[in-house]
């Protein structure tokens, strides 16, 4: 709730070796058969990103 993303979001799955989207995981790509190639588009750029800064917030501050 505090980020304000619906729970219901889904992010889809790509076989990364034949590019196969799915709404879930799956070990085993359904057309291609290969093991184990499912990733998340994008989420290289996700781990590489920065973090917020952190600062104090003194009372009645905005």
């Amino acid at each position: 709730k505090a980020t304000g993303i619906d729970s219901k979001l889904r992010f889809p799955f790509v076989c990364e070796a034949c590019g196969e989207i799915e709404s879930e995981w799956e070990s085993r790509c359904s057309k291609c058969s290969q093991w184990g190639t499912y990733v998340l588009p994008g989420a290289q750029e996700l781990k590489s990103a920065r973090p917020l800064e952190v600062r104090a917030i003194h009372h009645g501050e905005r």
